[in-house]
């Protein structure tokens, strides 16, 4: 996959992002609602079986301005082919810029409009205030609670009346 916005770049990743996926992947702060900070050994585990494999589950997030490798999108099947995951991580210093929202209306109108799937969702748990906020500015509904997360939804008709709230 290969994605550009204005200000970012979603692509496969590369064995050289490795070591810059080790900055974010290992910082306390980024990983704080995901698992313990990851060692080297466990980002180049990570990006290897995830994001080197075929079709990848996780996408590189590259700031177009710099050509950093910024953090990483997760999109990829869930269940089945017609129900996908969204969910980023995200270095520390490139938080509050608007890149993930900035990106994720791409990967929406890409996910229902090109590839055609009929939900997309995503999950954290309740104590991660920044990324539920952001799940429900995409328009995306809570659903579910698995295992202490709780999941949200998008499908195509909530696509729509969010489109004709929107523009009316």
């Amino acid at each position: 996959m290969y994605i550009e916005t204005e200000r970012l770049i979603l692509r496969n990743f590369t064995d050289t992002d490795i070591s810059n996926a080790t900055r974010y992947l290992g910082d306390n702060d980024v990983m704080q609602y995901v698992e313990k900070p990851f060692s080297k050994e466990q980002v180049t585990k990570f990006i290897k079986s995830f994001g080197l494999c075929e079709p990848p589950l996780i996408y590189a997030l590259v700031e177009r301005q710099t050509n950093l490798l910024i953090g990483h999108i997760i999109f990829h099947a869930f269940d089945t082919t017609s129900i996908y995951e969204l969910g980023w991580i995200i270095d520390k210093p490139y938080w509050g810029k608007g890149y993930c929202m900035e990106i994720s209306k791409v990967i929406i109108d890409y996910a229902f409009y090109d590839i055609k799937i009929e939900k997309l969702i995503a999950e954290t748990v309740a104590e991660n205030s920044k990324s539920l906020l952001l799940i429900k500015r995409l328009g995306m509904v809570e659903t579910d609670t698995s295992d202490g997360l709780k999941i949200f939804s998008l499908t195509n008709s909530n696509l729509i009346n969010e489109y004709n709230l929107q523009n009316k």
